[in-house]
């Protein structure tokens, strides 16, 4: 059985037929688990009548006088929608598949092996589908930033740091369909340039990963998953205007963006094909992220094809990734003169070419060759317009890979080799391009003891250079009872020094300091487990709860050299705790909840905390449905406590701490009119409460916005 197939069963056998009426019986249950499903919306919308199912699972639809050819729906705040065209009166076997609190989706991020959420050792945060499309969001950085524990803040050398249970994200390996994300800014992927068109879903680990990762996967890893299987020809058109405006009555002043995209998916017997292309126009206004900037343009695109053989052995596939970015701007004296205008312009282009073969009935191989380039170049000109500046930066990584799978009765092992040759270059080293080979080998094993035990334990070697880095991982689970699972982890993670940390050369002439690197910088290195709980009660109410500490050895940070000038260095260590709780209920058939507590207790060497950090957050997430009318709404809102904060002057040209971060709260709406099966309108607005913070964010204020789809 395909686990998102819609509708696996659809029988309609006729009965005897009421004179002049239509009666339709039947029983909803559960795709995945054969249940019946109470309270289940029925409606046929072009007679406004409808019913519901009892506690059975049954139903009963009747309506007086001839009718034919109607659409029947079926609708349940934790299912996927399901419309059955219906011409006569009979009876109806639905089957419809959970979306909300999902225990039979498979996951891999974890042990790069597929698991049930429910049955996979290491602690595993899935974002759905459903969830991204409830959230409103274009990019992986606006869906991750409306979450409790996730916060961002600007950074001395440019740009924003992203961080993820106060870890920045230089720590946070960030992968698109298990490969690593290129094209790294500051040491930092920008998750803005990631968009959630055809995504299908979103895994998350805490913990180190370099045991399956290697390098950057010290604090966690977050696997962005694009949609790859269909059965039946598919497209999606999107259309959406965004007003950045405060008020109605200034629209039409105020700064605008516009983002338009398009996917199809296309099976044509062994083939599969599938594309997805997002563009965003976003202009009048310097109000649209946190770079300085009146006109900001976007451009992704993916395509994918796979074949597989008719006895189904052997699958190839070809992967395409583009994106561009172009941005420009200028700043100005109070008086209006022009000082100087900026430009930013970005490609990435990714090419994958993959073949795994089933080589017998248990063992699996699959092998890969992925090349990536990213190019970021920033302008500046001076108010007679030439040329005062001209940074580029080039990021080229070419990569073999081989990994296996092979069960061996209660024991599963998978592993593997990767082989990549990454190359930098960039105008702030003066160096000029910088090449190495990374080499690396890892071996998991995964024990099935019994239904009650199992255990993940695994290493990995990578060599850099001289330098060999040996990361373990062990992983248990343990479930006393059906319904309780325990989840323990440890594992050491490590993080090579950049190019740039190591080799930077650069002055910011416009805020008047230096950034000098430092060649003598030793990997980082960390320490961490995990302890989770996870109890699920008869399938309406999910209680996760995770304890994380996670110490880090020469972790590296920047620090003032002198007045003017940064440079980077080995601190001893630090430490980093933390408690998350994840409660999701369905309340009832038309009303869902989800709740996250975040606490963070980030500590260095000394024992003081690591300013930036919040240390709790918190997030409700609620779904309702009103009726069967195709109606929806969603809200998200997210409290951010009190914090400590650092940040650097330019003009004392050292860090100022001591700061303080108010507590705010943000809160997003957005409602859905399905129109038909095929069109429906969304209205939003995000930060309703219109908060802003020019250092730590949001960047960006109230927003409003209208968008139109076709499926």
């Amino acid at each position: 059985m395909e686990l998102r197939k819609r509708v696996l069963t659809l029988t309609i056998v006729l009965v005897c037929p009421l004179f002049g009426g239509l009666r339709i019986t039947g029983i909803v249950t559960n795709l995945q688990t054969g249940q019946s499903i109470p309270g289940v919306n029925i409606y046929v919308k072009s007679l406004g009548i409808g019913t519901s199912t009892d506690e059975n699972g049954n139903f009963i639809l009747k309506s007086s006088g001839e009718v034919t050819d109607l659409l029947v729906s079926f609708d349940h705040v934790s299912y996927k929608k399901v419309i059955v065209p219906v011409n006569k009166s009979g009876s109806l076997n639905i089957k419809m598949e959970d979306v909300l609190i999902k225990l039979d989706e498979l996951v891999v991020t974890g042990t790069r092996s597929p698991y049930l959420l429910r049955n996979v050792p290491v602690s595993t945060e899935l974002i759905t589908r459903k969830d991204i499309e409830d959230s409103g969001a274009i990019t992986a950085s606006e869906l991750l930033e409306q979450r409790a524990g996730v916060t961002i803040d600007t950074n001395v050398d440019g740009g924003y740091v992203f961080k993820l249970l106060g870890l920045d994200s230089r720590y946070i390996l960030i992968l698109r369909d298990g490969q690593p994300v290129t094209g790294r800014f500051n040491n930092r992927v920008d998750l803005n340039q990631i968009s959630l068109n055809n995504v299908e879903k979103i895994e998350i680990t805490k913990g180190p990963g370099s045991a399956m990762y290697g390098s950057e996967a010290m604090g966690g890893v977050i696997n962005i998953i694009s949609s790859n299987n269909s059965n039946s020809l598919l497209y999606n058109l999107k259309f959406r205007n965004t007003t950045y405006s405060n008020s109605i009555n200034n629209i039409n002043k105020s700064p605008f963006g516009t983002a338009l995209s398009f996917s199809t998916s296309l099976p044509i017997k062994s083939f599969y094909i599938t594309t997805s292309l997002t563009g965003q126009l976003m202009n009048r206004g310097k109000d649209f992220e946190y770079i300085d900037s009146d006109e900001v343009k976007k451009l992704n695109f993916d395509a994918k094809l796979k074949w597989t053989t008719f006895n189904k052995r052997h699958t190839v596939g070809f992967n395409y990734d583009y994106f561009v970015h172009n941005d420009s701007g200028s700043t100005n004296l109070s008086t209006g003169l022009l000082l100087f205008s900026n430009a930013t312009k970005i490609h990435r282009n990714s090419y994958g070419v993959w073949h795994s073969w089933l080589v017998f009935d248990d063992l699996e191989i699959k092998h890969s060759l992925i090349l990536n380039s990213y190019q970021r170049k920033y302008l500046q000109k001076n108010v007679d317009g030439y040329l005062e500046k001209e940074d580029l930066t080039e990021e080229n990584s070419n990569e073999y890979e081989l990994l296996f799978s092979k069960p061996i009765g209660k024991i599963k092992l998978n592993g593997g080799l990767e082989f990549s040759k990454p190359s930098y270059k960039s105008d702030r080293i003066e160096s000029g391009l910088q090449t190495k080979w990374i080499n690396s080998i890892f071996l998991q094993q995964d024990y099935m003891i019994s239904n009650i035990y199992s255990i993940v334990a695994g290493f990995r070697l990578d060599q850099y250079g001289k330098q060999n880095v040996v990361s373990p991982r062990l992983a248990l689970l343990y479930s006393p009872i059906g319904n309780l699972k325990y989840r323990f982890s440890y594992g050491h993670g490590f993080r090579a020094p950049s190019f740039m940390e190591r080799l930077i050369d650069w002055n910011h002439y416009q805020f008047n300091y230096q950034v000098i690197g430092n060649p003598d910088l030793k990997p980082e290195k960390s320490r961490g487990f995990t302890a989770g709980l996870e109890y699920v009660g008869k399938g309406d109410f999910k209680l996760s709860a995770l304890i994380y500490q996670n110490r880090f050895f020469n972790m590296i940070d920047d620090y003032v050299v002198e007045t003017g000038k940064l440079s980077y260095k080995n601190i001893t260590k630090a430490k980093f705790n933390g408690f998350e709780l994840i409660a999701d209920y369905i309340i009832n058939s038309q009303l869902f909840s989800s709740m996250v507590i975040n606490y963070v207790n980030n500590i260095d060497g000394n024992g003081d905390g690591i300013p930036n950090t919040v240390p709790l957050s918190a997030g409700l997430r609620i779904n309702f449905i009103p009726s069967s009318k195709g109606i929806e709404f969603s809200t998200n809102t997210k409290a951010v406590f009190k914090a400590t904060t650092q940040e650097y002057d330019p003009i004392k040209g050292d860090y100022i701490a001591g700061g303080q971060l108010d507590p705010y709260g943000l809160i997003d709406i957005q409602i859905k009119y399905i129109l038909n099966k095929r069109y429906q309108l969304t209205i939003g607005s995000k930060n309703i409460t219109n908060h802003t913070n020019e250092s730590f964010g949001p960047f960006i204020g109230r927003t409003g916005y209208v968008e139109f789809s076709i499926k």
